[in-house]
């Protein structure tokens, strides 16, 4: 018979924790799993021959106990148009790591003139992927999610003001309807899906005004049309068809 004998106080030997490996077929080495160990502790152990002769025990070994650390895994989010993420209430700055099963607390916030769509990517563990506030139950693998964000297309109706615009789709010319509550300063203007500053106006006066904007010989694509008073700053999406040209 042979096998490995272990305690807390040193010299272990047959009476104390021990396992049994079988009798021993050849010489050389032999190695097995402890279990039942306590985490931070200190113990000594030594490998244990008995047979006819009598209990042969090896040199003493010391060594320390720990707890294996659960595995972590990895979430990364990417923000899909203009907006960020939080986790937990902070805000995702870059990839995070959980054990699996950790319950986390997901939020899309989106700008001023967006709007949240959907999740997509690793979806399993979603509360609901179609919520831009939803709960994650992370899995046991790295993950990747996508918040899918979009500018609100239409009118938008504010205490100073709502505006509006139409067609949209558009084939390269579009009608800008607007009505302020109060005379104010307005500028208007009108920006590629680049960044591209391609059109701006400055606007004064009060209640409803039409005012037609020519887009013609524009690509195809989305154009970002901005109202920006004192007040707010309020962002309309138009899409123009292939009749831009």
């Amino acid at each position: 018979e042979h096998g490995f004998c272990w305690n807390t106080t040193g010299n272990p030997s047959l009476e104390d924790s021990h396992n049994q490996l079988g009798p021993a077929t050849q010489a050389g080495l032999f190695s097995s799993v402890l279990t039942g160990l306590q985490s931070e502790t200190q113990y000594y152990l030594r490998a244990y021959a008995n047979n006819a002769q009598g209990v042969t025990y090896s040199n003493e070994l010391v060594f320390f106990a720990y707890e294996a650390a659960a595995p972590q895994y990895a979430l990364t989010i990417t923000s899909a148009g203009n907006g960020w993420i939080e986790v937990n209430g902070q805000p995702y700055t870059s990839k995070l790591y959980f054990e699996q099963d950790a319950s986390l607390n997901l939020q899309a916030i989106a700008e001023e003139g967006w709007k949240f769509l959907y999740w997509s990517g690793d979806t399993e563990g979603l509360g609901d992927d179609q919520a831009a506030s939803t709960t994650l139950v992370m899995p046991g693998f790295d993950i990747a999610l996508t918040a899918h964000l979009e500018v609100e297309v239409g009118v938008v109706s504010e205490e100073s003001g709502s505006f509006k615009v139409y067609p949209n789709p558009a084939k390269g010319m579009v009608t800008l309807e607007m009505f302020l509550t109060e005379a104010h300063p307005l500028t208007l203007q009108l920006y590629s899906a680049y960044g591209e500053l391609l059109y701006q106006r400055d606007i004064s006066g009060s209640g409803p005004s039409v005012m037609p904007l020519d887009l013609k010989g524009f690509p195809s694509g989305m154009y970002l049309l901005i109202f920006s008073e004192a007040k707010q700053t309020k962002t309309l999406k138009i899409i123009l068809g292939d009749g831009g040209r």
